[in-house]
């Protein structure tokens, strides 16, 4: 999708509220919001975590450049990668919680004798 065929669009930002894109050149969007304020920011990564679109007109097209986007950048990657290292420390954690109760039975067992 060409970025300059959402300039008037209608975007909702959860911090700057409801907005108009007026601007965009580019992998540039300029947003316009209802408090004045002007916000630059990049196409399409700004649809993945800051803009929504109000209209589902162009959210189709927007949402194929931004899974492209994941892919070129390697969002995906890093994403799946992110994961399997909280997996990897999760593991990690419950090996020394059960070695650390190996060895607190075995000193039981000791006192015992």
């Amino acid at each position: 999708m060409e970025v300059k065929e959402l300039i008037g669009t209608e975007v909702f930002h959860k911090v700057f509220g409801t907005g108009f894109i007026e601007d965009a050149h580019d992998n540039y969007i300029q947003v316009l919001f209802q408090s004045e304020k002007r916000s630059n920011f990049s196409y399409p990564s700004c649809f993945d975590r800051f803009l929504v679109l109000e209209s589902e007109e162009n959210r189709e097209d927007v949402n194929a450049d931004l899974v492209l986007w994941r892919m070129e950048s390697g969002a995906e990657q890093k994403e799946a990668l992110r994961q399997q290292y909280l997996e990897t420390q999760q593991a990690i954690e419950a090996r020394r919680i059960a070695a650390e109760e190996r060895k607190r039975k075995a000193v039981q067992q000791r006192m015992r004798k």
